[in-house]
């Protein structure tokens, strides 16, 4: 129990923090000290020009002999064999994990909406279009 109470008081930190954070974004974006940002949140309005940029999910690595998709499975994993590790698409993508394709592991999908991740390109509505030209259309 002790656990889940500190994974769910770090949890509602990061939210917070990420919220603070993309305040931020918004407000230099705002007031032209960014023409740009890379965000997590989708404020598209008269002021703001917003397009879903990429979209990540996370996965956990498990070793092949584990290929499980529910939680139940998971949490038997984790208290009966060695500790699962975490890639998303952009690790698998870019190979940051050294012997990701050779390795005698398998990266099973979290099936969690909480933690698959939206990133949008935003802009100022003045600058659409030179926006669109970069990420085409």
């Amino acid at each position: 129990k002790e656990l889940v109470s500190r994974i769910q008081e770090n949890t509602a930190r990061q939210k917070e923090n990420l919220c603070e954070e993309n305040d931020r974004l918004f407000s230099d974006l705002e007031h032209d000290k960014a023409q740009v940002i890379i965000t997590t949140e989708n404020r598209a309005d008269e002021r703001f020009y917003a397009r879903e940029f990429f979209e990540e999910h996370l996965k956990v690595f498990l070793p092949k002999s584990h290929e499980q998709d529910d939680i139940t499975d998971l949490c038997d994993i984790i208290n009966h064999s060695t500790l699962p590790a975490f890639v998303t698409d952009f690790t698998e993508k870019t190979r940051h994990l050294p012997g990701l394709e050779k390795s005698s592991r398998v990266a099973v999908p979290i099936r969690d909406e909480a933690v698959n991740v939206h990133f949008y390109a935003v802009c100022r509505v003045e600058m659409m279009k030179q926006l669109e030209a970069v990420l085409g259309t």
